[in-house]
């Protein structure tokens, strides 16, 4: 659990929106931290800053988006101009079920 606090605390405290979304995205796209775990932990924590900026960006990672330029594709093209959702990459998954 320390890990996952410290990633949302350190989401929580970067001077910029995208620098606090790439942290996330790193933490997740290295599998330091389950998003699941993470958004439990966003949840749990009263008044956190930027918290809806959280929970979106972990919704985003967990619909497939990992680069922070992926990120910044969904925020700064696809919903501002409403345009659909792009279908995102998901893991795969080997015979031994491994991803």
């Amino acid at each position: 659990m320390v890990l996952r606090d410290s990633t949302t605390s350190v989401r929580c405290v970067k001077p910029t929106d995208r620098g606090a979304a790439a942290i996330l995205s790193a933490g997740a796209q290295q599998r330091l931290a389950r998003v699941a775990d993470l958004a439990l932990v966003a949840h749990r924590i009263e008044n956190l800053r930027r918290g809806q900026l959280i929970i979106q960006t972990l919704g985003d990672i967990a619909g497939g988006s990992q680069a922070i330029s992926e990120l910044d594709f969904l925020r700064l093209v696809v919903r501002p101009f409403g345009l659909p959702e792009p279908s995102r990459q998901s893991a795969r998954r080997d015979r031994r079920g491994r991803s």
